[in-house]
């Protein structure tokens, strides 16, 4: 059985709407790597610069198929052979054409591979750093209407 896959990035990165959409993928056949070869034919982003999310989580095993990728480290967080629709994220990282060992000491510094890590997984202490400033601060606080 075959999924519908949508690569979904940043507009500046896929022209259009911001997406690649692949009609029929199999996720125990195809690998990583292959997906990453299919958005570049479709994108024009060279495989090495983009890093592949799925909640939360890199796919950054090229040879893994997808069945196998994607999966989490909770019961339950995976993605069953013949789920209809599919949808992954999509990073675009520079890469540094030099070996760190070429790179001369007085020139500026170069790109390097970046590993842009999800918005969700960073955010969460984020998240609960200002819910705990918020309740300091209303208990801080007195309003009179």
């Amino acid at each position: 059985m075959t999924t519908k896959l949508a690569v979904i990035a940043p507009v500046t990165s896929i022209p259009g709407n911001g997406q690649v959409e692949f009609d029929a993928v199999d996720l125990g056949a195809m690998t990583v790597g292959e997906l990453k070869g299919r958005i570049e034919f479709e994108s024009d982003i060279p495989a090495d610069n983009q890093d592949l999310w799925w909640r939360g989580y890199c796919l950054d095993n090229d040879g893994l198929p997808l069945i196998k990728a994607l999966v989490g480290v909770n019961e339950g967080e995976n993605v069953e052979e013949g789920t209809p629709h599919l949808v992954i994220f999509m990073t675009e990282s520079p890469v540094n054409d030099k070996d760190d060992d070429q790179e001369s000491s007085n020139s500026s510094p170069s790109f390097i591979k970046l590993r842009q890590r999800t918005l969700s997984f960073d955010m969460e202490k984020v998240r609960d750093d200002i819910r705990n400033k918020k309740e300091n601060f209303a208990a801080k606080t007195c309003i009179i209407l």
